[in-house]
């Protein structure tokens, strides 16, 4: 057993101050101090603190605590509600970035308290802290992600039975819903009835419970039953206790692209079930097609997949130059259209209007051809029958056309003919005329002949009868009145031959009147005649141009319809 010696009063006293030191020392030298004063004015700080500041201690007295701390910083310690309850004895800690330039950003976990001193003397508040910048700068990168994602994504929190307990404005703007509406409901508010109560829904919860990551595509219903795609992962996050706690959804809005996904799927829908469609890689094999192109060709996908499209041309065309020129420029992305001959299945000829589509990678180098096309053999064989029938009609046309030139060269001649005859009639009418006026002087000058011959048949008869009493005179005479009987038997045979020749002249008079009267009439009626031939020929000649003009329109109209039916017979022949 070995001899203690009892350790005085002073001793234990002094030990114990000496431990005291030596912890303050430990302190000092371990951890961030500063004093303030009870409204925040620094009164004194240790080394470390001041060279976590980088500036000596004695630079930092007599400033605030707000100009430690970084500038826009956001921390409940900046307010002056903190300090008050600092004061009034109450602990408070704080995690806040302080004002360094030109260093990297300085974190600090500070602990305040206040220090008990005598009554009258000011409050002083002791901050004891340590370094955090790493764990800091962490927890800062890590907000301001979360900070960006917060405002880049709908973000939203369940519990691990599937109840709202938190929503960021992007999710609520995507549902139509306030935080107070969908606080504390279940994740099936979002979903319709079919979704809700499928097998999927049910292992999607199952998955996240035990701990598994989900993510894809799905229909989610908003406000009003409004249909919403998002893509979106669903995270298990575990708590302090190392347990599932909750489950954090991140969702991008993607209705608008699966909108225009669909209609971009209901136009190749729409152009499979309408066109001929195939598929080849850059080497020119088949490596799909639809019914529709099957159809057209003649085959079945067994005969043509991994086949090359030389098999649905001529021989001679695909050892043309030509044909290897098209394969150079789709492989170089260049678009090929127009209309094609190609050979289906038992050499049967098959025309068609395609194009030809380089499909570009993310590089915008060719990667595959897609091939569109309507079959245009039933047209094709049309426009042939158009172009041989079109060339018998051209010839026809023509020869119309020279019928058509010798009628007017027919009609030109007889329009001179009737244009002289025309004169003719004129002429002949007025000569007729000039002769009518000539009968009608010697109708005149008959008439009087006529009174003429009448008077003298007068006068011979007077005579006669004067020579008869003139011989009975002579017979009372006696002899004396022989020689003057025998002059009056001279003279009344005289006046007998008189009047006879009268009576001859009136009656060839009258004959004469009668034949110039008709003569007259058959003047006047040929006059008639001539004034209707000469209308009648105006006529002709009228109606000879009218032809000539119609002749010369429709001459027109045949070159015309030469013209268009020689053009109609190119676009047959050429009908891109």
């Amino acid at each position: 057993m070995t001899d203690q010696t009892p350790i005085s009063a002073t001793d234990r006293k002094r030990a114990q101050e000496n431990a005291t030191v030596q912890r303050n020392d430990a302190i000092e030298r371990a951890l961030l101090l500063c004093e303030f004063t009870g409204d925040g004015v620094i009164i004194g700080a240790n080394e470390n603190f001041a060279h976590l500041l980088g500036e000596p201690a004695e630079d930092l007295v007599g400033r605030r605590y707000h100009n430690l701390c970084h500038e826009g910083l956001q921390d409940p310690s900046t307010e002056p509600a903190f300090w008050q309850r600092l004061t009034d004895g109450q602990g408070q800690v704080a995690a806040l970035r302080l004002a360094v330039q030109d260093r990297p950003p300085v974190w600090v976990r500070l602990a305040f308290t206040r220090l008990d001193t005598a009554e009258r003397l000011p409050t002083r508040i002791l901050a004891v802290g340590i370094d955090i910048s790493r764990d800091g700068l962490a927890r800062f990168n890590a907000q301001a992600k979360l900070g960006a994602l917060d405002h880049a994504v709908a973000l939203v929190e369940f519990t691990m039975d599937g109840e709202v307990v938190a929503a960021n404005e992007n999710y609520l703007k995507l549902t139509g819903y306030t935080l107070a509406e969908v606080m504390g409901q279940s994740h099936t508010l979002f979903c319709d009835k079919d979704t809700a109560a499928s097998d999927a829904y049910r292992e999607l919860w199952a998955a996240l419970r035990r701990d598994q990551v989900c993510h894809g595509a799905y229909k989610r219903v908003g406000k009003n039953e409004t249909d919403i795609w998002v893509r979106a992962s669903y995270t298990p996050i575990r708590g302090a206790d190392g347990k599932l706690e909750r489950v954090l959804k991140i969702a991008y809005d993607i209705t608008a692209e699966r909108l225009s996904t669909a209609e971009y799927e209901a136009k190749l829908e729409a152009i499979d079930r309408a066109m001929a469609v195939v598929e080849f890689d850059l080497d020119g094999n088949v490596v799909s097609a639809n019914d529709n192109f099957l159809s057209v060709m003649g085959y079945s996908p067994r005969e043509i997949l991994g086949q090359h499209h030389a098999m649905f041309c001529l021989p001679e065309f695909v050892r043309t130059r030509e044909y290897a020129d098209f394969w150079i420029a789709l492989n170089q992305g260049q678009f090929q259209s127009g209309r094609f001959h190609r050979v289906g299945k038992h050499n049967r000829d098959v025309w068609i209007q395609a194009t030809y589509n380089p499909v570009l990678d993310l590089r915008g180098k060719p990667r595959r051809i897609v091939k569109y096309a309507t079959d245009v053999t039933e047209q094709v064989r049309l426009e042939q029958k158009i172009a041989a029938r079109s060339q018998e009609t051209a010839g026809v046309a023509d020869r119309l056309g020279r019928t058509i030139e010798e009628i007017n060269r027919s009609t030109e001649t007889a329009n001179k003919l009737a244009n002289l005859t025309e004169t003719k009639a004129d002429e002949g009418g007025v000569a007729l005329k000039s002769a009518l006026e000539s009968i009608e002087l010697i109708q005149k000058s008959a008439t009087g002949i006529a009174e003429i011959v009448r008077v003298i048949s007068e006068i011979a008869g007077q005579t006669n009868l004067l020579a008869f009493n003139a011989e009975i005179e002579a017979a009372r005479a006696g002899e004396h009145g022989i020689g003057f009987s025998v002059v009056a038997g001279e003279v009344r045979k005289l006046a007998e031959r008189s009047s006879t020749a009268a009576r001859d002249i009136s009656r060839l008079i009258e004959e004469s009147l009668v034949r110039i009267g008709m003569g007259t009439e058959r003047a006047q009626a040929a006059q008639s005649a001539f004034s209707a031939i000469a209308a009648s020929v105006g006529d002709t000649s009228s109606a000879i141009e009218v032809i000539t003009r119609s002749a010369l329109a429709q001459d027109e109209v045949a070159r015309h319809i030469v013209t268009l039916i020689q053009e109609l017979a190119a676009a047959a022949h050429d009908p891109a």
